[in-house]
């Protein structure tokens, strides 16, 4: 196993930990977080004092734990990720409709918390904390933005515009899906009309959904469609103006 994987590296954001998947979920339910939208263990990670035993000298040569006595304590760094994590009222969730990234959630509070599934198998956690401006543009610097054809400047536009003024047929049917469906089930769905990524704000206590962009790849412009309870709007995609929207869900202000 790489070093990146056993233990820490830089990122611009601050610390980035991997953690396999036993290991993050073992930290969670110590740290008294139970469930955690977005993610969760393919199949139960009960396991026997051996593998117990073997586990907690694992994380603690990865020192993610320290011993105390007769027992073990979570380092101060990692404590933080995860208190932040439990003190989270809603996360960010950025999906990729063709497999093309990994999932990852941001869950926004006095510090942000990124949680990035590692390969698309999801066997493994990257984490970091930060402020939630960083850790937004770190999500986006590793998959989840279409690829810009023109200078951001000359794309961004806050207006939206109509899908029946864009002689779009493809677009159109998009629109028309019902609030809310499933977009993980519809992944495939959502990829046949262009849609590249999927961004949706849930409440974390309940797993409502509460706002929904998706990023399409179109013909003559890309564009970023977003869907609330009783509202649909259709915008011409550009990096910044999906960056203010998310900000705009995570409360912090558009930088400049």
């Amino acid at each position: 196993m790489s070093k990146e994987r056993e233990g820490i590296t830089r990122a611009d954001a601050g610390s980035r930990y991997c953690f396999t998947e036993h290991e993050f979920f073992a930290l969670a339910g110590s740290l008294g977080i139970r469930q955690l939208y977005g993610f969760r263990p393919d199949e139960p990670l009960g396991q026997g004092e051996k593998e117990l035993h073997r586990l907690l000298f694992q994380m603690t040569a990865k020192r993610f734990l320290e011993p105390s006595g007769q027992d073990f304590v979570v380092v101060p760094e990692i404590r933080e990720i995860f208190e932040f994590l439990g003190r989270a009222d809603r996360a960010i969730a950025i999906l990729s409709a063709d497999n093309g990234f990994p999932a990852k959630c941001i869950y926004p509070g006095e510090k942000a918390v990124l949680v990035e599934a590692g390969g698309l198998q999801g066997k493994y956690f990257k984490c970091c904390c930060g402020p939630c401006e960083e850790l937004l543009e770190t999500a986006f610097e590793s998959g989840g933005l279409l690829p810009g054809n023109m200078a951001d400047d000359l794309l961004y536009r806050t207006e939206p515009v109509s899908a029946e003024s864009l002689d779009d047929a493809d677009l159109e049917k998009l629109c028309g899906m019902l609030w809310p469906f499933d977009a993980v089930t519809e992944m495939k769905k959502l990829s046949e009309y262009g849609v590249r990524t999927v961004l949706e704000k849930r409440d974390i206590s309940s797993g409502r959904l509460l706002a929904r962009i998706l990023l399409a790849e179109r013909p003559v412009y890309d564009a970023a469609v977003t869907q609330e309870e009783e509202s649909l709007e259709i915008y011409q995609y550009s990096r910044r103006l999906v960056t203010e929207l998310v900000q705009d869900w995570m409360q912090v202000p558009p930088v400049g």
